[in-house]
């Protein structure tokens, strides 16, 4: 086949793979005319490209494939690779091939000015095979479209011409950098740097729309980033002009089935041949900032064929960026991704969740109409976010715009919106739980009215300061619940309840049990029989448990549970949840087979829900942890199993639940005497929650605190000692500085050094830890009985027998009183007792 024939076939297959199946056949006859062997060439090619859906499956598209497969054949027959280089194009000394497409041919080329400055450029050369006039035409319009282009973001136009060959050419400003995905990555550019980039391709295109162009080609390989930062856009190739009748050439208007544009990266009229806006320019550019952002395209396009993804991207909706980032399942990718963010897998989910989800998700309507009215609406919501103001894309709420006033505030008022964000985002959900949906969204505005007086009247002069604690603004909170809102004591009582929840999770017990034990007071007292009650008895139970009241938490629990039952069903999550608090509280009463029916009766109820699957993993933790401190090595070891098993089959083997359970199934291991199976565990719990979890997270103390008491159990004490500290320290940046797991790090270091007959270095440790105590209790807790004991111990192994009495004796009564007086923590500190008379020689 000689080159003529060569180039009448390509111009046929090209344009019959442009065209619908169904209207082929008509077109190859019509064209092929009397030559049945082009038809017979044609429709050879066309069967074996059609053997496979999946030939095109790694471009996305069959035009983009076919492109470059006809393109290397086409140029094998025009110019060699080096026909151009060496040699001159007008004024310009070719350099070398930096690039080639479906129209032709691009190389750097430079050129002297006649005062002798070089000009380096990009000199772009049509095919001689498409030397047609549509293609002339176009080729043309591109000419025109940059020369109007005038933009420091959009790689402009220098010269154009003709070679000797009669073949035109034109010359564009010359770009040296990485595509801007590339650029972003190799450089682990933050969010903000990427919105920022981000922002400035918008400004460039918004220029291009001002001027009636529409690019129709946005992807990351037409965008790129010099070395100096500073963003180009390029190939405007299959652009548009929004009016043609600008261009005289108008006739070249593309044609229905003329799809020249890649399938990724394409909007829903492109593929589906409708009319072309600037709002399709908007899609792609959606689709950009959700690669730029998570690394993921909006929607999973893996082993689909042409027709799957077409049919994926015309007809569902894609997820919100967070749920396709945190919906893979490879969980070294999303890692990968993070880091390439710098950041953790969970930060980055958290922040892509709200604002950032909606303006993707806006940008890629599949109804024109609905997207941004502009770019620059888009550049509008993308500054807002950076701002921390509220973006377009997202209802316009009381519980939102607070939130986001807190966040324009978070240097000066860190503690406090911290707090507020947590109390304002609950109040919707749990308001609406009453009966009467009407009177709960009144109630619920009333909240939220409230909360944001407390914000906004809080002293502008010490909040501007930073020197408003979150302790403080909680107080703050409490005394005007109390003095503003008696006439209103339903509002009250649940203003109480979730000032009261948010002091017990900072770790401040005793003005938590204040408020929750006054916001029940209040709904009984009004005779109020709602969700709200129930989940207010649900935190007393949880508050009564923590301050280890255990048997005022198992009589909470009860009415929490009898009330939730009537209100919300005995087959309700949340009555489950009820039973969960009141089994720990009657375990730790010593009520073992009660406790036992209850987390039986829950893992009865949630296997029989399958949308509790990750829940019921949670559930058979919990009660095989129950039965491997009663012994039951046996059942609590299926128990372990299955749930091990489960979370691997609905969430994977690298979710955060696997972490839970591990951490939980090392126990077992330990006390079976299993060191190694039992440090494997929490390492492997360990290595998944660094991935997904920020280093503050709660859960890496825990694990950490875990494996050393593990190494000191296998009196391996430096390894002890390492991730006490590590522990230790962990919890100190999570944590507020007055939470229980601080005093019991304390206390466990304290205990290691003590083992190691190192009291002296025990001290500073365990007198910390009574100060931490009397900070976190009143004077009558327990708590700080057992604390001065251990310190006294200490004292008493440096011989200071005077202070060692002092706390030793002090202990003792509270202790007696408390555990009984056979009970193996009274006698401890009895023999401690009489150790010490011994010492004073008695």
């Amino acid at each position: 086949m000689n080159q003529n024939d060569w180039k009448q076939l390509s111009r046929i297959f090209d344009m019959v793979l442009t065209l619908p199946p169904e209207g082929r056949t008509d077109y190859i006859k019509r064209v092929c005319g009397e030559d049945t062997e082009l038809e017979d060439k044609i429709r050879e090619m066309l069967s074996q490209l059609e053997e496979s859906d999946r030939f095109f499956e790694e471009r996305l598209g069959k035009n983009e494939k076919l492109i470059q497969e006809l393109d290397a054949l086409i140029s094998e027959q025009a110019y060699t690779d080096d026909y151009f280089e060496g040699k001159k194009i007008g004024r310009w000394d070719i350099q070398e091939l930096i690039g080639h497409g479906g129209m032709g041919r691009v190389y750097k080329v430079q050129r002297v000015d006649e005062s002798g400055i070089k000009q380096t450029g990009a000199l772009k050369v049509i095919h001689k095979n498409l030397l047609t006039p549509s293609h002339m035409e176009r080729f043309r319009l591109e000419q025109h479209i940059l020369s109007g282009l005038q933009h420091p973001n959009i790689s402009g136009f220098v010269d154009s011409g003709i070679t000797a060959d009669r073949v035109p050419y034109m010359v564009m400003e010359y770009v040296a950098g990485e595509n801007i995905l590339e650029y972003s990555n190799n450089r682990k550019l933050p969010i903000e740097e990427r919105l920022k980039l981000f922002t400035t391709i918008c400004k460039a295109i918004q220029y291009a729309h001002t001027s009636l162009v529409i690019h129709r080609d946005l992807k990351p390989e037409n965008i790129f980033v010099t070395k100096e930062g500073r963003i180009k856009i390029l190939d405007f190739g299959i652009a548009k002009l929004v009016d043609p009748n600008l261009y005289e050439g108008s006739a070249i208007e593309t044609q229905p089935g003329m799809r020249m544009l890649s399938l990724e990266y394409a909007s829903p009229e492109q593929i589906s041949g409708k009319m072309v806006t600037t709002s399709t320019d908007l899609y792609s550019l959606g689709i950009l900032l959700s690669k730029l952002l998570t690394g993921l395209h909006p929607f999973d396009l893996n082993n689909l064929s042409y027709k799957e993804v077409e049919q994926r991207l015309l007809e569902e909706d894609p997820p919100l960026a967070s749920k396709r980032f945190m919906g893979s399942s490879k969980i070294d990718l999303k890692k990968q991704l993070a880091k390439e963010r710098g950041t953790t897998i969970v930060e980055l989910a958290g922040r892509l969740k709200g604002d950032l989800d909606a303006i993707i998700y806006k940008s890629l309507h599949k109804d024109p109409e609905r997207r941004y009215g502009s770019v620059e609406a888009l550049i509008t919501d993308l500054e807002r976010y950076q701002k921390s103001l509220p973006v377009s894309a997202r209802p316009d709420t009381f519980g939102y715009r607070s939130r986001k006033f807190i966040l324009r505030n978070r240097w000066a008022m860190a503690a406090a919106a911290m707090i507020f964000i947590v109390l304002i985002g609950g109040i919707t959900a749990t308001m609406y739980q009453a009966k009467q949906a009407e009177q709960s969204a009144r109630e619920a505005e009333q909240v939220s009215a409230f909360l944001a007086q407390i914000f906004d009247g809080s002293d502008p002069n010490r909040a501007n300061d930073g020197s408003m604690t979150a302790r403080e603004l909680l107080d703050q909170g409490y005394d005007r619940a109390l003095n503003e809102l008696e006439d209103e004591p339903l509002l009250q009582a649940q203003i109480l309840s979730m000032i009261g929840n948010i002091y017990s999770n900072l770790g401040l017990y005793e003005p938590s049990y204040q408020a929750i034990s006054r916001s029940v007071a209040l709904f009984q007292q009004e005779r109020e029989r709602s969700p709200r009650l129930a989940a207010a008895m649900l935190r007393l139970a949880n508050l009564e448990y923590r301050l280890d009241n255990f048997d005022a938490a198992a009589d909470a629990a009860r009415q929490a549970l009898d009330l939730s039952i009537r209100l919300n069903g005995a087959d309700h999550p949340e009555t489950a949840s009820v039973m969960n608090t009141l089994a720990m509280s009657l375990e730790e009463l010593g009520e073992k087979e009660e406790a036992y029916q209850y987390y039986r009766r829950i893992i009865d109820l949630r296997r029989g829900q399958p949308e509790q699957g990750s829940n019921l993993a949670i559930n058979l933790n919990n009660l095989a942890i129950s039965l491997q401190n009663d012994g039951q090595y046996e059942e609590a070891d299926a128990l372990f199993s299955e749930a091990v098993e489960l979370i691997e089959n609905v969430l994977g083997s690298e979710h955060p639940f696997m972490a839970y359970i591990l951490n939980g199934y090392s126990g077992l291991h330990q006390d079976r005497g299993d060191y190694h199976l039992a440090e494997e565990n929490l390492r492997q719990a360990l290595a998944i929650g660094q991935a997904i979890f920020p280093e503050t997270h709660p859960f890496i103390g825990v694990v950490q605190y875990n494996l050393a008491e593990l190494f000191r159990i296998m009196e391996s004490y430096p390894d002890a000692v390492k991730y006490y500290r590590l522990s230790l320290e962990q919890r100190r940046s999570a944590l507020p500085g007055n939470h229980p797991d601080i005093a019991n790090t304390l206390y466990s270091m304290g205990g290691v050094f003590i083992e190691k007959e190192m009291p002296e270095n025990a001290e500073k440790y365990l007198r910390e830890e009574v100060d931490l105590r009397k900070d976190i209790f009143d004077h009558e807790n327990v708590q700080i009985a057992l604390a001065k004991a251990r310190l006294g111990r200490s004292l008493l192994l440096l011989e200071r027998y005077e202070e060692a009495e002092y706390f030793l004796t002090i202990s003792y009564a509270k202790i007696k009183e408390h555990y009984g007086d056979n009970a193996p923590l009274t006698l401890e500190v009895a023999a401690n007792i009489a150790s010490l008379r011994v010492g004073f020689g008695e």
